[in-house]
């Protein structure tokens, strides 16, 4: 004798359910293969952020952001608000001739664009990697918000 559960007779009555539909389309506005304008303008605004890093040009790199931009470390706290806060937090950076950001996967939807990457920079005992995750949200072609999230430190070894 085969016991059921509650669980797994509703299981058995939506699957039935379902092989009976002779087809299902998904609507055009849940269509995930085509990318919308908005996520396309989007991920061009970070992309020309991330170019500008990589070319360590600083002007350009604020450029893509807002004059009321603001950064965050990822569920903590603030780490700055203003593009000119944002410069004097990252003045310094910018001089750094090993600075380099990899990107490793981006995925847009819409506003927000995500950004998987390794950045490589000097440090006291030659250079070092960590892994971050970037979270952009962009608002009339700049980047608003920017959310980090950063990974272990490592060193690189000569």
């Amino acid at each position: 004798m085969l016991l059921r559960s509650p669980f797994i007779s509703r299981m058995l009555i939506e699957l039935r359910h379902a092989a009976s539909l002779k087809t299902f389309t998904i609507p055009k506005a849940m269509n995930t293969d085509q990318q919308s304008q908005i996520s396309k303008s989007s991920e061009a605004v970070v992309q020309a952020q991330l170019d500008a890093y990589n070319a360590r040009d600083l002007d350009a790199w604020l450029d893509t952001y807002s004059e009321e931009a603001e950064q965050f470390l990822l569920h903590s706290g603030e780490l700055a608000k203003g593009r000119d806060a944002i410069r004097v937090r990252m003045v310094d950076r910018f001089k750094d001739e090993k600075l380099h950001a990899h990107l490793h996967h981006r995925i847009a939807m819409e506003h927000i664009v995500v950004d998987h990457e390794v950045v490589t920079r000097s440090s006291a005992d030659g250079l070092e990697t960590v892994e971050m995750i970037c979270v952009y949200e962009v608002r009339g072609g700049k980047i608003l918000k920017a959310s980090f999230a950063f990974g272990q430190t490592r060193s690189v070894l000569a």
